[in-house]
């Protein structure tokens, strides 16, 4: 049996596959084979010969000013805000070399990346790039290609034309493998994998070429849970952001964290889901009425058929933290989440006079936040956490 990586393309998202990846190894799977296209190509180089750390600080020291001479980052306030004059050095820079300068991107590689021990690895590693003018799919095993190739292929991999420039190895001229198979679950087929872990970033929304691959039940598939944003932002926040997301969704994916949007041990959601489910059934019967309704219409909105004990928890909890604006990169306990959010809320609730919190924990008017059909889940919610008398200490104060 061969176990096989399989890192898709997407920019900057790459670091998302750094969070992954972590949790992969934590969990002890090893591969034999490794196939990338684009950022997944440059991860799994280093990824081949066990250098995850230096992976790690790779992505850690990568800033707009590390991929492209005189760096612009290409996040949404970068685009709105677009300054022409301030941008002039990188534009000429751009128009000079047919594409944004990436020099000093490959001179982080070289530091980093070394050919000679992705040529000795005992794991292979598969890019795919494309030719250009032709556009046809190239797929390379670096650990037989020529050691003065392998970081051209990198790069090659992922040149992202028109951003990036062309790239020419050998004489011959290729540009990013995303334009043709971004997800090389196929080719870690090819090279023998029957057992595939796959990390997708979901790359502007798109659909992988061989997504129905992705479905079979010998691959396991990590994808976000939600936007990371865009493929050429390399702000150090965003980078650290997408690491954790990756490790997050991987501790899903693995069974251990539970969560829509957020993140919370699957073994806490496990015993608050009997406590919410005892709760909701103690109710006065057209309440638990309200209330099961409730909890349906938003299982239907999740696409969710029969919803799980632990999913009919997760529902109007997050629902709960997102009207609180509770961060989503970080590891939560529900008790706790639900009180700070609840006491945050009574609080906005308690300023403006009004609010359904307000009225059931200090005996105010009507809501705000929430609408009035959320009582009965929200009621469900403080009972099963035991939250109500703690919530009604907040009067005093």
């Amino acid at each position: 049996m061969s176990k096989a990586l399989v890192l898709a393309g997407g920019g900057s998202l790459g670091a998302y596959q750094v969070g992954a990846v972590k949790c992969l190894l934590e969990k002890g799977e090893r591969f034999d084979i490794i196939t990338g296209t684009s950022i997944g190509a440059l991860n799994g180089a280093l990824l081949c010969t066990g250098d995850y750390e230096k992976l790690r600080t790779l992505w850690l020291e990568i800033t707009p000013d590390k991929v492209m001479k005189d760096g612009m980052n290409f996040n949404k306030d970068a685009i709105t805000s677009f300054d022409i004059a301030g941008s002039l050095s990188f534009l000429l820079s751009y128009v000079k070399s047919r594409g944004a300068d990436i020099t000093p991107f490959k001179k982080l590689c070289a530091k980093y990346i070394d050919p000679k021990r992705i040529k000795e690895s005992k794991v292979r590693l598969g890019i795919v790039t494309v030719s250009f003018p032709g556009l046809k799919e190239v797929r390379v095993e670096l650990n037989k290609a020529k050691e003065e190739d392998i970081l051209p292929f990198l790069h090659a991999s992922s040149a992202c034309v028109p951003i990036f420039p062309i790239e020419t190895v050998a004489g011959s001229m290729y540009i990013d493998g995303f334009y043709k198979n971004n997800v090389p679950i196929d080719y870690a087929i090819s090279m023998g994998a029957d057992e595939i872990v796959c990390v997708d970033m979901n790359m502007l929304s798109f659909t992988p070429q061989h997504s129905e691959l992705l479905r079979m039940p010998n691959v396991k598939l990590i994808t976000p849970s939600k936007s990371l944003g865009s493929i050429m932002d390399f702000t150090p926040e965003v980078i650290l952001a997408n690491m954790n997301q990756g490790y997050a969704d991987a501790k899903k994916e693995y069974g251990d964290y539970i969560g829509f949007d957020y993140s919370f041990l699957s073994k806490d959601v496990k015993q608050a889901a009997e406590s919410f489910k005892r709760s909701v059934l103690s109710m006065e019967e057209d309440d638990m009425r309200k209330a099961v309704k409730w909890l349906m219409d938003a299982a239907d909105a999740k696409g969710l058929d029969r919803p799980t004990a632990e999913q009919l928890l997760l529902l109007p909890l997050e629902h709960l933290l997102s009207k609180a604006k509770t961060p989503t990169d970080e590891l939560l306990r529900p008790r706790e989440a639900a009180y700070s959010a609840m006491a945050k809320l009574i609080e906005e609730e308690k300023a403006k006079g009004d609010g359904i919190l307000y009225r059931l924990f200090r005996r105010s008017p009507q809501t705000t936040v929430f609408r009035g059909e959320d009582e009965c889940v929200l009621i469900s919610l403080a009972s099963a956490f035991r939250l109500s008398p703690e919530l009604k200490l907040l009067e005093g104060k």
